[in-house]
């Protein structure tokens, strides 16, 4: 065999091998159309430097055909990841679904556990007769829009309604899916209240104080 048919063999089996790469017979080694690409450019010289016009153009087209399978190999590795990384989105997301969905479910329970206990009117209620009467003390160095203002911010049925509110979503939040499991009871709803009205008492307390002081005038509280 002369170094030509030697150079024609070697091309034949680099372009069978190829084939079988993109048929996807022989195992999957990604790296095949670099490997034949690589060894047909040597091939390319040479049959360049024997002035072997033919084994050229055969080196050529086999160097093409493995630059065009490394491409599709390239992109269909792309569409691999892009699909892989498509599902792990689809289910991320139906993981969020579901937990959403599931606290939805607790929250709708939990509301429905504490709604008629934080509703019932002769187990929660504020008295703020304290300090309207502390007003209507000094009423007559105040001007009638501080009266008013006062006498609105002291009503019993809108400072309820308040506490009532925030001992609703203090535990809604403490009895959140990812926090803590089972459901309020009505001790716990009592101890939010307690806590809540403290706290409100309190803040109430102050703004009267400082409302008052602002119109020069000075009480114990």
């Amino acid at each position: 065999m002369n170094q030509r048919e030697h150079l024609f063999s070697k091309l034949t089996e680099l372009e069978a091998l190829l084939v079988a790469f993109n048929v996807g017979e022989g195992g999957f080694d990604p790296l095949i159309p670099e490997k034949v690409e690589f060894s047909a450019n040597l091939l390319f010289g040479m049959a360049k430097e024997l002035g072997c016009l033919d084994v050229c153009g055969l080196a050529e087209q086999i160097r093409r055909k493995a630059i065009d399978s490394a491409l599709d190999t390239a992109e269909k590795s792309l569409l691999v990841e892009i699909r892989r990384e498509a599902w792990r989105h689809e289910v991320t997301l139906g993981r969020y679904q579901t937990l959403a969905e599931k606290r939805k479910l607790k929250f709708d329970k939990i509301k429905e556990v504490i709604t008629p206990i934080l509703e019932d009117p002769a187990r929660f209620s504020v008295d703020l007769s304290e300090y309207r009467l502390l007003v209507e003390g000094v009423r007559a160095r105040l001007s009638e829009k501080v009266y008013a203002n006062l006498c609105a911010y002291l009503d019993d049925g809108k400072v309820l309604g308040k506490i009532i509110k925030d001992v609703r979503h203090q535990l809604t939040w403490l009895f959140d899916i990812e926090r803590r499991s089972g459901l309020p009871s009505a001790e716990d709803v009592d101890e939010a209240f307690s806590v809540e009205w403290a706290e409100y008492d309190l803040r109430i307390k102050r703004h009267v104080a400082r409302v008052l002081s602002k119109s020069g005038v000075k009480v114990p509280l």
